[in-house]
């Protein structure tokens, strides 16, 4: 199975809001909040810039989205 991490990362990339992806998967947005801080303090990077409402990829957000997307596709 495809860490969760990656998974809420996935949703919350593809949605552009950390709260459309906690109702996409049926968790809290604290709890979206907290599984991708714990992304980025595993990889040491910020993955994504948040203003106000918004979310959009970093550059290093970028580049996790295209290997995270090729792993779910190899699970499946």
């Amino acid at each position: 199975m495809i860490d969760f991490n990656l998974r809420v990362f996935i949703a919350a990339a593809k949605m552009g809001s950390f709260t459309r992806a906690a109702q996409f998967l049926n968790l809290s947005q604290p709890a979206v909040t907290h599984h991708i801080k714990k992304l980025e303090n595993t990889l040491r990077t910020q993955l994504f810039d948040r203003s106000q409402n918004r979310i959009s990829l970093t550059k290093s957000g970028e580049i996790l989205l295209k290997y995270a997307q090729d792993i779910s596709l190899l699970y499946q």
